[in-house]
């Protein structure tokens, strides 16, 4: 098999890492029998297996020695990375299928299996891999869509501009782009130029004789580009910020004022790396690395005897090489230790979703999603109806991006320390035992998977006694604390272990409603760790108007006189709900018994539903009667004239 097949690398057997730790390499006839065991197993399967069920199943049919099951330096059992390498050549040999997390042997494998040896059938696969490796196609392979394997797949390397200015924008709004507008004179769209039409159209552009470069990087963007091709952003020569996957066709946007050549792009990993000193990055803005796999595997941080043999090069030292590789790397969709449905979420919100659907403005959702990256805690706060569990909810996926990597805890007045961090509970024995909550368990989680992003989300966190429910645990928020020599005791030892600490890769969304006067005022010591935004209500927002126009039926102009007298009652209706709950929303400002913490937020009116509520100005009465009445009537109720004033605005 190729050299790079290899899970265990470089390193002699019984031979140290750099940091004294030994390293256990798993003979090849033992490697071959535990991926052929794997396909022999899967092979009497006739529907898919989960990839954990592969695992798990595995582990227990085999006889796995203590060397085989003891861990590499990121927590992963040797045996299954062993595995996990060499089900790579059984894919490329067509034996095994991996889609979206789900493995099954191919009729080829199941062929295979009934008339192979596990040596001749492990050679086959290592062939086919070698095969594979050294002609990779140029394009995308016409097999199974569905496959996170596609062995046609190519990697590009994508500049971010100077400094990697155009980074946030890439990753927030999820493409890439590229400028080459020369002193105002655009190239413009190159998805219908040949070659050298697209060469005199950059030479005309640039004043440059020979802009062999830019020319091809544009012929590359524009034609060569694929969907579902790889592309690692970077900026300077030794800075990577992010691995995506291509998603669109090429776009020009002329009304952009920078960057019109367009892709979409899913970012699968976000975390920054750097390269040691060296001539790696190509300074062109957009180069194919495909032909090149020892510099995919430094930029990568994949540990093949290709990338240690030029770090050596550079004259790195066995603790240089190994302090690079520590750093955290990033996994094509398939590796092994990924999830491999999990990183194409495609639900997942985009900022430009989450606008939509809030009626924020761009730059303020901007402003709270950058927050959250650095300080990772946050606190929505603001009146009823504004939208807070929403937008949480939202942010919260955005962040972590899968909900399987969200844990939302509802706060209460009862909840506790013991609910929250860790307690005493019954056993079923009749005796008691130590039961962790769900901050120790997520923390544990976020630290078993340190290239994921996680999230808690704390509903109502003004609700419980929050610094009884965190205890010790309340130090241990702020960003520069999430490490682990910032770790505290905690009071009950659990699983051998009483300190404690929030990795960097966890953070915290939570909300606050301002209106609730059975709660107490949040002290400062928690002010102090969270950063807070206000949600107000959106009513006089041209964004919500023109989202409940179109979700009442008042836009539009043609139809009928039944589709336009429809039409006319669903904007006198529109106007009636923005009018009404302005005007209700000035008076509570202005009363001095209530304020800006009392207003009435949007969300009441955001549940119209045309098949389920029928007229629009129906539907309206019915939330005033059943919603908005009984609120005013509770925030006034020692206040009779200021009561009848409100409820004088929202009668029918």
């Amino acid at each position: 098999m190729n050299e790079d097949m290899k899970p265990t690398r470089g390193k002699a057997k019984g031979e140290t890492n750099g940091q004294g730790r030994r390293e256990v390499m798993i003979p090849r006839t033992r490697s071959a029998h535990l991926v052929c065991a794997m396909l022999r197993m899967l092979s009497q399967s006739d529907t898919p297996v989960e990839k954990s069920e592969v695992r798990r199943r595995l582990a227990e049919s085999l006889d796995l020695t203590p060397a085989e099951k003891s861990t590499d330096a990121r927590g992963r059992e040797r045996w299954w990375l062993n595995t996990g390498f060499y089900a790579i050549a059984a894919v490329k040999a067509g034996y095994l299928s991996r889609a979206k997390g789900q493995w099954s042997v191919t009729p080829e494998g199941r062929r295979a299996i009934a008339t192979l040896s596990d040596a001749e059938l492990f050679e086959s696969m290592q062939d086919a891999y070698t095969t594979w490796a050294a002609n990779r196609p140029d394009s995308k392979d016409d097999t199974d869509g569905d496959t996170t394997d596609a062995p046609g797949r190519r990697i590009w390397i994508i500049g971010t501009g100077p400094q990697g200015v155009d980074w946030a924008d890439f990753q927030d709004n999820g493409y890439i782009g590229l400028g080459f507008d020369y002193d105002g004179k655009e190239v413009g769209n190159v998805a219908d130029l040949s070659e050298s039409q697209l060469r005199e159209r950059v030479k005309t552009s640039s004043g440059k004789p020979n802009p062999k470069n830019d020319v091809l990087c544009l012929w590359n963007f524009g034609h060569e580009m694929r969907d579902g091709d790889l592309v690692i952003a970077r900026s300077g020569r030794q800075r990577i910020h992010g691995l995506g996957i291509v998603q669109s066709d090429y776009r020009y946007e002329k009304d952009r004022d920078t960057l019109r050549h367009r892709r979409d792009v899913k970012w699968i990993e976000t975390h920054e790396r750097e390269l040691p000193e060296g001539e790696f990055h190509a300074t062109k803005s957009l180069t194919d690395v495909t032909p090149y796999p020892a510099y995919v595997d430094l930029m990568m941080g994949r540990r093949t005897a290709a990338a240690i043999s030029k770090l050596e090069g550079l004259k790195l030292s066995a603790n240089d090489i190994e302090t690079f590789f520590n750093q955290e790397p990033y996994h094509e969709p398939g590796d092994l230790d990924g999830d491999e449905s999990d990183w194409q979420d495609d639900n997942a919100p985009t900022l430009e979703r989450i606008d939509s659907e809030s009626f924020l403005d761009i730059g303020e959702l901007r402003e709270i999603v950058d927050v959250l990256r650095t300080k990772l805690a946050i606190v929505l706060q603001g009146s009823p109806g504004t939208g807070k569990s929403f937008l949480a909810e939202k942010l919260a996926h955005l962040h972590a991006g899968s909900r399987a990597r969200v844990t939302k805890v509802q706060f209460h007045p009862s909840y506790s320390y013991e609910d929250f961090v860790r307690g005493i509970r019954p056993a079923e024995n009749g005796g008691f035992r130590v039961e962790n909550g769900p901050l120790v368990e997520v923390a544990a989680r976020a630290q078993k998977e340190p290239r994921q992003q996680f999230v808690l989300f704390l509903d109502e966190i003004n609700r419980a006694n929050v610094a009884k429910v965190l205890g010790e645990a309340l130090s241990l928020i702020e960003a520069d604390k999430r490490d682990p020599k910032h770790a505290v005791q905690l009071g009950l030892a659990h699983d051998g272990s009483k300190t404690f600490h929030l990795p960097p890769n966890l953070a915290i969304v939570a909300t606050m409603n301002t209106a609730d006067r059975s709660i107490a005022l949040v002290d400062y010591a928690l002010r102090r760790r969270f950063a807070f935004f206000t949600l107000d209500p959106a009513f006089e927002r041209p964004a919500f108007r023109n989202w409940l126009e179109e979700e009442l039926g008042a836009d539009g102009s043609d139809g009928d006189a039944e589709a336009k007298r429809a039409r006319a009652e669903a904007n006198r209706t529109v106007d009636r709900i923005i009018d009404t709950m302005s005007a209700v929303n000035r008076r509570i400002r202005e009363h001095k018994a209530l304020g800006p913490n009392y207003v009435l937020g949007h969300s009441f009116f955001c549940t119209f539903n045309a098949e389920r509520d029928g007229n629009p100005g129906s539907w309206a009465e019915r939330v005033y009667k059943s919603e908005i009445r009984p609120l005013l009537e509770e925030y006034t109720i020692e206040h009779s004239a200021l009561r009848r004033e409100l409820l004088d605005l929202v009668k029918p």
